[in-house]
């Protein structure tokens, strides 16, 4: 079917989590609930989405088999939470957590988007400026400067290269990017490509620092979710390291599972993996030591969020000055470069 391979919005996804959690807890049968959602989508695609699942468990199938079959919509976790829910007839509980984790992870990630929109405009907006200073601007004094027949300094021969190059080659360098851009969309789809960007990443100074905190708390999260929602320990790393969003960690925490099923304790395996902080794995040993790890890691989840949030302000703090800055240098420079001559040719009249 066609709109098996159609990108649904987010947004319609939480919100339909979200609303078939307060259906089913109000007491009103899964069929009756899927109806309804089914009648009230208005993404004609999802709505088929919802009407096939609603079939398919009119069929005879489990709700966590029906949900499956869209399993590019809803995900592993999404689908285990469910199975979940089914078999400890606590379903209406498990969707009101999958509810508050797509919500919060939701949050988070519009933040950072929110975040980093007005640094990418000013950086677009330098850019463009430089580049229209550059195949405009320079030119003119250049036939300015070229027509008074003296000599020029240094920064400014250097400046009229440098324009001279842009004008030349612009659309060759347009180009190039949109190859570059296209190169790195086809690269991210190969799997050993994605792994050592993803480790590269986690190496860089500041930022692999912050994207280890977002890979750390999406995986407590919903690890802490799914123990608690009864999910066997084995399954729990299998589904929460694809949540943790970077491919190097995933690989790690695949090998703590590897370690677990050998008998080993999971902070002793992730300690031996090392793909986390010290203060993680201390954190992991308490909590199993007192039998309570779910809320252990649940705590670990709300303290990196905080990490994550107190982060993503600094660096936008940061990021908006340092921006303005670098463009007024440039502009500084060329504009220097520009005047210099003129100062020049003044001064010898």
């Amino acid at each position: 079917m066609a709109f098996l391979n159609a990108k649904i919005k987010e947004t319609f996804i939480i919100l339909f989590v979200r609303e078939f959690s307060i259906m089913i807890e109000a007491g009103l049968p899964v069929i009756s609930s899927l109806e309804i959602l089914y009648e009230r989508q208005s993404d004609k695609k999802f709505a088929q989405s919802i009407k096939r699942i609603k079939e398919t468990i009119e069929q005879g199938e489990t709700i966590s088999d029906a949900f499956a079959e869209f399993s590019e919509y809803f995900g592993p976790f999404f689908t285990a939470m469910i199975a979940a829910g089914e078999a400890s007839g606590r379903l209406d509980v498990v969707l009101k957590s999958i509810a508050d984790y797509k919500e919060r992870n939701f949050k988070l990630k519009k933040k950072a988007k929110a975040a980093m929109t007005y640094p990418i405009i000013l950086f677009i907006v330098s850019i463009i400026t430089v580049a229209f200073i550059l195949v405009y601007v320079i030119p003119v004094f250049k036939n300015i400067f070229l027509s008074s027949g003296n000599s020029l300094p240094y920064i400014t021969e250097v400046v009229i290269d440098c324009s001279e190059f842009v004008k030349k080659y612009f659309y060759f360098m347009f180009l190039g990017v949109f190859v570059l851009y296209i190169l790195l969309l086809r690269l991210k789809k190969i799997e050993r490509i994605n792994f050592i960007i993803d480790k590269t990443v986690l190496k860089l100074p500041i930022a692999g620092d912050f994207f280890c905190k977002i890979a750390i708390a999406k995986f407590a999260s919903a690890t802490s979710i799914l123990l608690k929602s009864g999910v066997l320990i084995t399954d729990t790393f299998v589904i929460s390291a694809k949540t943790a969003g970077n491919k190097a960690i995933e690989k790690g925490l695949l090998e703590v599972r590897d370690e677990v099923i050998k008998g080993e304790g999971i902070a002793d395996s992730l300690e031996r993996v090392g793909i986390f902080p010290n203060m993680v794995c201390q954190m992991v040993a308490v909590g199993e030591n007192v039998g309570a790890i779910e809320i252990t890691l649940s705590k670990i989840a709300e303290f990196y969020n905080e990490q994550i949030e107190l982060s993503l302000d600094t660096v936008v703090s940061m990021i908006e000055p340092i921006m303005i800055l670098f463009l007024g240098i440039i502009i500084g420079f060329l504009l220097l470069a520009m005047y210099l001559p003129v100062f020049n040719i003044a001064g010898g009249i």
